[in-house]
C-alpha cells in the first residue's frame, strides 16, 4: 500500500514538473532557412504581411509569445495569456487552436531576415512566419499549451 501510494505521488509530482517546464521557459518555434522550410513544409497557400515596424508593435504589447491562427482568410494574433493583440477587439474561443512562437524567436527572424516585410503564412498543414531567406516554424500548439 506504502508503495503503491509513493508511486503515485512521485509520478504526479513528475508530470507537474514536465508540465511546469513546458509553460515556462520554454522557446516555441525553430528558425530555419526558407529554402530548408518549403521542402519540409511545401509552398504558401495563405499569407498575410505587415511591416516590420508594425511586427515590432505587435511584439511591445506581450512579453513571451505570440499566437496566430489563419481562419476563414482572416489572421487572428494573441500574446501572453491569449490577449487579442490583432485585431485587437477580437474575442476568441479558448478552445480555438492557435500556433505559439517565442518573442524571441521572433525578434532573431527579423534580425536575420533583415526584409521591410514579415509574413504570416499558411502552408499545407502548418503555420509560420517568414522574413527575407529565414522562416520560423515549429510552435507549439494553444491550447494545451498556452503560456
Amino acid at each position: 500500500m506504502y508503495k503503491t501510494n509513493f508511486l503515485y505521488t512521485f509520478l504526479i509530482v513528475l508530470l507537474l514538473m514536465m508540465i511546469g517546464e513546458n509553460s515556462y521557459g520554454q522557446i516555441y518555434g525553430k528558425l530555419y532557412q526558407k529554402a530548408d522550410a518549403e521542402q519540409y513544409y511545401g509552398t504558401v497557400a495563405k499569407s498575410f504581411q505587415f511591416s516590420t515596424k508594425e511586427v515590432f508593435s505587435f511584439l511591445k504589447q506581450t512579453d513571451k509569445v505570440l499566437m496566430f491562427n489563419i481562419n476563414d482568410n482572416k489572421l487572428f494574433i494573441l500574446g501572453d495569456g491569449r490577449k487579442p493583440i490583432y485585431p485587437d477587439s477580437v474575442v476568441v474561443s479558448k478552445k480555438e487552436v492557435f500556433r505559439v512562437f517565442s518573442t524571441s524567436l521572433i525578434r532573431e527572424l527579423i534580425s536575420k531576415g533583415k526584409s521591410d516585410t514579415i509574413s504570416f503564412e499558411k502552408r499545407n498543414s502548418v503555420l509560420t512566419i517568414s522574413d527575407g531567406d529565414y522562416l520560423l516554424e515549429l510552435a507549439a500548439i494553444c491550447p494545451p499549451i498556452c503560456p
